[in-house]
């Protein structure tokens, strides 16, 4: 037995993509849109990484200003900075 190896690994001979993977508590900034923003407003809005969306394509956010739970696409990660 292998143990250096992923399961999808030893059946299809190559390793898995997990660029998507993200951690978990990690800073989000969510595209907010411009039929929605104002002029003057933020481009984009400083959220929580909490997930991914089993229903759709996206991830799940927790809006800081807001204090509310949105599904996003199009987010910019900061792994580095993580939530207390």
């Amino acid at each position: 037995c292998n143990f250096e190896k992923t399961p999808q690994e030893l059946w299809f001979g190559k390793k898995p993509n997990i660029f998507h993977l993200k951690v978990f508590g990690c800073f989000a900034y969510s595209h907010v849109p411009d039929a929605i923003k104002k002029k003057l407003d933020d481009k984009a809005e400083k959220c929580i990484f909490l997930g991914y969306n089993h229903e759709t394509t996206g991830y799940r956010l927790f809006n800081l200003n807001i204090e509310k739970v949105i599904i996003s696409r199009d987010v910019i990660f900061n792994e580095q900075g993580v939530w207390d």
